[in-house]
């Protein structure tokens, strides 16, 4: 499924409490931002099983889609997010990303997709 494929997600321990995720886009793809506006479908990252801190997204870039400009993503990036206390081997925690991968003319279909978080 290219829409899934073109997006390739993976999260990691920065220390006891923050989470790193990192994203890599495929060339001629970009991501939508967190604050790409209402009429696309906007990055989002969704924790549960944790208290959180703080997510923090890095600044998006002016991208060119289907004839606008939009603030998005291309290539890599990582977002961060800050526990409130450091999770246990008991906690259920569930990490998901959910994003729309476009081209300068076409998007692909919305995925939400599960992350895997060793603990």
């Amino acid at each position: 499924d290219n829409a899934i494929d073109v997006v390739i997600a993976m999260a990691r321990w920065n220390g006891a409490t923050e989470l790193l995720v990192q994203i890599q886009i495929a060339e001629g793809y970009h991501i939508n931002g967190p604050d790409a506006g209402a009429h696309v479908l906007q990055t989002q990252v969704f924790l549960s099983g944790a208290k959180v801190l703080r997510m923090d997204f890095p600044p998006t870039q002016q991208l060119p889609a289907a004839g606008e400009m939009i603030a998005g993503y291309t290539g890599e990036l990582t977002i961060r997010i800050l526990l409130g206390e450091k999770p246990s081997a008991d906690d259920a925690i569930s990490l998901e990303l959910q994003y729309q991968a476009c081209s300068e003319s076409a998007c692909l279909r919305a995925v939400r997709k599960t992350i895997p978080i060793e603990i």
